[in-house]
């Protein structure tokens, strides 16, 4: 075509419409905000209004598409240069997602619920290990986070990994990446309602993604499911899905970095050849891995959380009883201990909530037909934690309770996070709101408009309340004219 126009219609200007895969992968450096159909460049940006020929090409990776345009655009460029003829380059500025990575790449992995607690650490730790890493995800502020390199929650060595690894790893709501997946990797909530497990949204988004899902491909289901999900999973697919793995996991949020290439993962699957290839994905991350059935497996899950949701129950029960006698709980806890292997494991009493403890006795119980009786004993002792707080500041003060100012200290779920879902911390503020009695909160690393500084609570508050025992609390002194509520005995001496 430039030989054409040389030599019959030098006068003209020819126009090459080129593209910005010319500069390889450098634009995917530009901070982008996702918006309904497409990237765009933050307005912020020096290249918001187009990219300008101060953008090198070199010290990037090409494929041999970008190198071809690249080639086309140095040919326009010469033909101006050697010949006269009027030439241009135009190059469209539309970041859409195919523009970070182009949706024919075969991603090796693809996380369903990719940018939240549980997917989002996976995908960090599959990407370092050199996998190309898919985070499929509905939640466009988290999106924008990951896609910035910023976690969007607390999580140890978290950020560091994924600034490591960001030209492998890609948070996105575009679904279709899904299609050219090698694996599929499904970490979303379930929640429970009324105590019971609410898995319209967990197979709401199975509809959503089935004609995307090859069914020879590994599809692993790590959220955590009561007994028999895994084959509605599969009767809900097809029998043609022969690759459905169930592998739950089993980390402390906030460290799942640390924890999952040292823990044991427990692989199961509803054939032979799903079990081999679940555990060849999960040994690319970690040492060792269990093998079981789908029902040992999902049971494992919610045995292990409910374990842990009774034991932590039956110290709140102590708690209580010791505060009626009068006795301190934390001193006698220590005593029955020291020196006693078989009391070792006896745990602190506190807050004990969370997203998965409750939520997991809760799905067993439901699927037992509401008899799991040590699971209902647990639930009713756990969650009537806020209200004997109330009985016990009222025992106190009675009816001049509402002259005081109470503090809640700590307002997430557990220490040393930002999380608040299914926090009793949070359902005691509610509870004394609705109390009409005056409540103030404070959290380290809880972001809510009516978080105040720790000092300020106490020097404020005549009544305080430790809701989570972060390790930056150690440092506070609490006032002895302040009626302190520690269930935990983390401020005992």
């Amino acid at each position: 075509m430039l030989e054409l126009t040389k030599k019959y219609c030098p006068e003209s200007v020819f126009i090459f419409t080129s593209t910005n895969k010319v500069y390889g992968d450098n634009p995917n450096r530009l901070n982008f905000i996702e918006t309904k159909y497409q990237w765009n460049v933050s307005k912020k940006q020096k290249y918001f209004k187009g990219i300008d020929e101060t953008t090198s090409v070199d010290n990037c990776n090409h494929n041999l598409f970008c190198v071809s345009k690249a080639y086309a655009d140095l040919l326009v460029q010469e033909y101006n240069k050697n010949f006269g003829i009027k030439t241009a380059c135009f190059i469209a500025l539309i970041y859409n997602i195919y523009n970070k990575i182009n949706i024919s790449m075969k991603a090796d992995i693809v996380i369903i619920g990719g940018v939240g607690h549980i997917g989002l650490p996976l995908g960090i730790l599959f990407a370092n290990k050199g996998k190309s890493v898919i985070l499929y995800d509905k939640d466009k502020r988290y999106i924008k986070q990951v896609n910035n390199l910023k976690m969007p929650f607390l999580e140890k060595g978290g950020e560091k990994l994924l600034k490591k690894n960001k030209k492998r790893i890609l948070a996105t709501s575009n679904k279709e990446f899904i299609k050219n997946a090698e694996s599929v990797i499904i970490c979303i909530g379930t929640p429970v309602k009324n105590s019971k497990p609410d898995l319209k949204f967990f197979f709401k988004m199975f509809k959503e993604v089935k004609h995307l899902l090859d069914p020879k491909k590994p599809l692993i289901i790590r959220s955590s499911i009561y007994p028999g999900v895994c084959l509605k999973v599969q009767k809900f697919l097809g029998k043609k899905f022969q690759n459905i793995s169930y592998c739950p996991e089993r980390v402390v949020q906030g460290k799942s970095i640390e924890e999952l290439p040292k823990l044991p993962q427990i692989i199961s699957g509803v054939s032979l050849k799903a079990i081999k290839s679940s555990k060849k994905i999960f040994k690319i991350i970690c040492k060792k891995v269990i093998v079981t059935t789908v029902l040992e497996a999902e049971l494992i899950k919610l045995f292990s959380n409910a374990w842990r949701y009774i034991n932590f129950s039956t110290s709140n029960q102590f708690y209580m009883i010791c505060e009626k006698l009068d006795v301190n709980f934390h001193k006698l806890r220590k005593n029955m201990i020291e020196g006693y292997e078989r009391n070792k494991d006896i745990p602190k009493a506190g807050f004990a909530a969370g997203p998965c403890l409750y939520k997991d006795t809760a799905q067993l119980n439901s699927f037992l037909k509401d008899e799991f009786t040590l699971g209902k004993a647990a639930t009713e002792i756990n969650t009537s934690f806020p209200k004997f707080i109330y009985k016990k500041m009222f025992k106190k003060y009675k009816n001049n309770l509402n002259k005081k100012n109470i503090g809640i200290l700590g307002i997430a779920f557990k220490s040393n996070i930002d999380d608040i879902r299914d926090s009793l911390s949070i359902d005691l503020w509610q509870y004394l709101k609705k109390k009409k009695l005056n409540v103030k909160i404070s959290d380290n690393f809880v972001k809510m408009k009516e978080n105040i500084k720790a000092s300020e609570l106490i020097k404020t508050c005549n009544i305080i309340i430790l809701g989570a025992p972060h390790t930056a609390y150690k440092n506070l002194k609490i006032p002895k004219n302040k009626f302190l509520i520690d269930s935990w005995g983390f401020f005992e001496k």
